[in-house]
């Protein structure tokens, strides 16, 4: 018996006429017996047999048990189903089910029993397979190895807006090209999670390779559908506007460097099989992709319907950070809201919370956060009531962790309990190998038809890209819209790129500039929060110390944590100068320069400066990474 074939007339839509032919009548007969027997009863038979004349229009298939040669000639497009030997067992109900990526506890236990069963129970088990087909949620559709399309079932006719009837037995590759299973029978392997779209709309699809032994059967494509979570309105500590809904699939992951592919395959096993109580942390540096990661992860696991809530840390004020993060009752505290609040974990119920930035956390929120990590419960502020938390916790870094556990500015016990399923997302300088695949997609992103200059692309290819890949990102939307031809060329570079300042009446010898990296320090902060600082800076003659100058920004939305980070960044660029012990902060000349050069770049609006606002690993841009 072969499982391919039974599929196939499993999957036959019903009432579908269907020729047995056979050497005698009495054996045709036995075969449509058989198959009535085995839970075939949903089609039409007739019988056929030497001597005979038939009308093969009227018929979807002929079926022949192991006697091809006793079929009518001149056939036409009519195929013919020859399921072999009548003989079934256990292990070709088994197969036909794993073929179909359907598999159910009943195969399972007929295979550990190692036992036949009755033509009763078969019948009533094809008739099972049957309705599987047609009840499951997903649009399951089938080709055999010559890419002709042998199961469609309900949902993919409801998907496609097209009858069965009027695909099966056609060719794939000409009725649902979309699908492009002839390239997974050329490919000879199984691909997962692809984005396909079906009129209009965004689906992905699992599309798996059939074989017995070392023979193709043929390959299945099951299309679900890309769930959109209703956003819960929680305050701006969260990332985006749709913050509830993760917006990244595997699909957007763009890259073929090995290490970097090897991280993605790592973090499709982590969403497949990794128990929903194990943390995953993801390191990497600012701009390469962690939020991408989390959010596809989320999207792959089993919690892909609930919510996805990504929080960074760096963001919230050390005198909130407990009550956003864990919630609060009714009276907790002065200003609180009538009623109380749910925290971030309460609103990431059976889905994810992403914790960016982990380290920002201060060891108040380090410890209680290991708490929540080993009991997997909280308590509100001022509560009493301990809430269960069915939540996967996804945590990221762009600092080096274990570091600042040797310096005892994070706790080693959260860190060993955060380390066990572990990403490192590689620096874009280390897979320049991906420049040209991202440039592509982004200008496709963009909707602009225009190409790059290889000038431009050896510049990419020798810049070490601090921001990595949103500073490419960033550099190419601009150089986008300030294009006027097909080709962005070395003058459409933005004037602030890190390395390269145009220098147009030397661009025949190819000869360019240093400057300093103003493009990295606004890919990593607000303009508003650096113009504000060098301001505060300028105007005093002595050294200012960081909590006085938290203090005074009050129209900047910051913490001390990304104060101490900004005076970092200024530092190394040489724009301040960061005294010992007591001396406080000062600006340099050079700094002074950068400021004036600031003061002219416009501040829009929050949402138009996306890759910059309150965040250094996301924004609501599409992303890919």
């Amino acid at each position: 018996m072969d499982p391919g074939k039974v599929v196939r007339l499993i999957s036959l839509p019903e009432g579908s006429p269907v020729l047995i032919a056979s050497n005698l009548k009495e054996t045709a007969a036995e075969t449509r017996a058989w198959l009535v027997e085995y839970g075939m009863d949903h089609l039409k038979y007739e019988l056929y047999y030497p001597g005979m004349t038939v009308d093969l229009r009227r018929f979807q298939a002929v079926v022949v048990a192991g006697m091809p040669h006793f079929a009518p000639t001149q056939l036409g497009e009519v195929s013919i189903i020859d399921i072999g030997e009548k003989l079934i067992d256990p292990l070709t109900v088994v197969e036909i089910h794993g073929q179909l990526g359907l598999a159910t506890s009943l195969p399972k236990k007929i295979l550990e029993s190692k036992a036949r069963i009755s033509g009763s129970a078969f019948s009533q088990l094809c008739k099972h397979l049957r309705t599987i087909l047609n009840a499951v949620d997903e649009a399951v559709v089938a080709v055999d190895s010559n890419n002709r399309v042998i199961v469609f079932n309900s949902r993919a006719e409801r998907l496609f807006n097209i009858d069965s009837s009027k695909v099966v037995w056609t060719d794939a590759a000409i009725t649902l090209p979309e699908l492009r299973l002839g390239n997974t029978l050329r490919a000879g392997t199984s691909s997962f999670h692809e984005c396909v779209s079906i009129g209009g709309k965004r689906m992905y699809s699992d599309k798996i390779l059939l074989t017995s032994g070392q023979t193709v059967l043929g390959a299945v494509a099951i299309i679900r559908k890309i769930y959109k979570v209703e956003n819960t309105g929680f305050n701006n500590v969260v990332k985006s506007q749709n913050s509830s809904t993760a917006r990244y699939r595997f699909c957007n992951i763009v890259g073929r460097d090995l290490a970097f592919r090897s991280v993605v395959k790592r973090a499709v096993k982590f969403a497949r099989s990794a128990p929903p109580d194990m943390a995953i942390l993801i390191t990497g540096e600012s701009g390469t992709g962690k939020e991408l990661l989390a959010s596809s992860i989320h999207n792959l696991s089993d919690r892909k319907l609930g919510p996805f809530i990504p929080v960074n840390l760096a963001t919230l004020p050390e005198s909130l950070a407990s009550s956003e993060l864990f919630g609060y009752e009714d009276g907790a505290f002065t200003g609180s809201k009538k009623g109380g609040q749910a925290g971030l974990f309460e609103q990431a119920q059976h889905g994810t919370l992403f914790l960016d930035e982990i380290e920002a956390a201060t060891i108040e929120i380090q410890t209680k956060l290991l708490r929540v990590l080993e009991e997997r419960k909280i308590r509100r502020l001022g509560g009493l009531r301990q809430v269960d938390l069915d939540v996967r916790i996804i945590a990221a870094s762009n600092e080096d962790l274990l570091t600042l556990v040797h310096e005892g500015k994070f706790r080693h016990d959260l860190y060993f309990r955060l380390n066990v399923l572990r990403l490192h997302i590689p620096p874009l300088r280390e897979r320049k190998e991906d420049i040209p695949l991202l440039v592509e997609h982004f200008l496709k992103e963009f909707g602009r038809d225009v190409c790059v200059d290889h000038a431009v692309l050896s510049v990419f290819r020798e810049y070490d890209w601090p921001g990595n890949v949103r500073e490419l990102r960033n550099v190419l939307q601009y150089a986008s819209v300030v294009s006027d031809g097909k080709y962005i060329t070395l003058y459409d570079l933005p004037p602030w790129f890190g390395r390269f300042e145009v220098d147009k009446a030397r661009i025949e010898t190819g000869k360019a500039t240093r400057i300093e990296p103003l493009e990295t320090l606004l890919q990593e902060f607000n303009l508003r929060e650096v113009l504000e600082l060098l301001r505060k800076l300028s105007r005093c003659k002595r050294g200012v110390g960081r909590r006085e100058i938290l203090k005074n920004m009050n129209d900047v939305n910051t913490s001390e944590y990304r104060i101490r980070r900004l005076l970092k960044f200024l530092e190394d660029f040489g724009y301040v100068r960061i005294g010992k012990t007591r001396q406080g902060t000062t600006i340099t000349s050079v700094g002074i320069k950068a400021l004036t050069y600031l003061e002219h770049i416009p501040i829009l609006e929050d949402a138009q400066h996306p890759a910059w606002y309150g965040t250094s690993d996301v924004g609501p841009q599409k992303g890919t990474y």
